[in-house]
């Protein structure tokens, strides 16, 4: 399947699930913390920084309040939940229900969209024919498919879907520009790898590799101008995006920007808190670059690694809880779906799961074997 450099690996062993999980909450409680200050450029910060959750502030919102990020992560993952695959009209359907009714809102109140958003769910809500709606011009780059990628990009590390073909349809719902596709791939491909790897330097240099040789290869040539990309994602591709210096990210919402900023943000911290509170006080986009900083914070440093006192302060923290566990619940239905083979036997967790699917046949001999290591692994006397 498809830093850092700070000695950042985490020393503890993190269950799948508490990555899972954490890095849902690192995204939302990551959105919460840049809310307050969303718009606040970074000079106004040095003078009083972030360190805790606010309340109040840029949008007048109570603490612990998510913006249109957590929401349309919210959406997609609900219809995850209740359709156990991608649907990308029924998706689409659940952006059209928070835009119209404040549906996956903390208050029942839409209080921040982006325009190309909101351009694209009243191109949906005219015609639902085509759930691809977004714009496809340079000028429609901001970071709206790229803040909403996250469970997509988890869901996919444990199903055979095609990665490109699926975030390319994700993006496109509402920015089907290919730097907006491609900035969610790389996002996506960097949380493959490192569910893979969990080794989060050699996570990133992995996914360098993988996005080179798609970059190299003019057979590719159809996904747009290969040249172009190159240049437009070099410094996080072709580069090492925490060699640069602070004065060097920029923290709009232009969807490269966010997306180096993340990066950035990540590769220069050693734990989940120091990231997205340098994510915040980058200033300007805070909520979006915090929780697509928090994103893969959390997934690298786990649940655990969220200050309490964050998630307790979330608004609709129970909500919350269910969502991501029925999220979790999808996770292990897919792995358990996972057809078993001659030889799986010898690896697969019976303790996961109730039942396998299987449609193979066993031999006297293996049938024996496998009743002998179902005993050893339950100590059955």
């Amino acid at each position: 399947m498809f830093n850092i450099f700070n000695n950042n690996k985490p020393q503890n062993k993190i269950s799948e699930k508490d990555r899972i999980k954490g890095a849902l909450f690192g995204f939302f409680v990551g959105d919460a913390l840049g809310v307050p200050v969303e718009f606040i450029n970074r000079e106004e910060l040095r003078k009083n920084r972030v360190t805790d959750m606010l309340e109040y502030g840029t949008h007048n919102q109570p603490k612990g309040t998510w913006s249109d990020d957590s929401s349309m992560v919210i959406a997609t993952i609900d219809s995850l939940n209740n359709k156990k695959s991608i649907d990308y009209t029924d998706i689409m359907n659940n952006f059209l229900e928070w835009y119209k009714y404040a549906k996956y809102t903390p208050a029942n109140d839409v209080f921040d969209i982006g325009n190309a958003t909101a351009l694209a769910l009243r191109k949906y809500n005219n015609n639902k024919n085509n759930f691809k709606c977004g714009g496809s011009d340079i000028y429609t780059n901001g970071n709206g498919s790229l803040m909403r990628i996250l469970p997509v990009s988890l869901y996919l590390h444990y199903t055979d879907d095609p990665i490109f073909e699926v975030v390319n349809n994700i993006s496109s719902m509402t920015h089907a520009h290919i730097y907006s596709i491609f900035s969610c791939i790389i996002y996506t491909i960097f949380i493959n790898e490192y569910l893979t790897i969990e080794d989060t330097e050699k996570a990133y240099h992995s996914m360098q590799s993988l996005i080179k040789k798609v970059l190299e290869d003019n057979r590719n040539s159809i996904i747009g101008n290969l040249d172009d990309l190159k240049k437009v994602f070099n410094r996080v591709i072709y580069n090492d995006i925490s060699k640069y210096k602070e004065i060097e990210i920029k923290s709009t919402g232009y969807v490269i920007d966010s997306l180096e900023a993340s990066f950035w943000c990540l590769l220069t911290t050693n734990n989940y808190s120091d990231a997205v509170l340098k994510a915040v006080n980058l200033g300007d986009d805070t909520d979006t670059i915090a929780a697509l900083t928090g994103g893969l914070a959390g997934l690298i440093y786990g649940y655990n690694s969220i200050y309490p006192k964050w998630i307790n302060s979330l608004q609709k923290k129970e909500y919350l809880d269910k969502l991501v566990e029925n999220f979790i619940s999808l996770i292990d239905y897919k792995k358990i779906k996972q057809t078993a083979t001659k030889d799986s036997w010898k690896t697969i967790d019976f303790d996961a799961f109730d039942t396998v699917e299987c449609n193979i046949k066993l031999t006297d001999k293996q049938m024996e074997n496998l009743k002998k290591e179902y005993i050893i692994r339950n100590n059955i006397v």
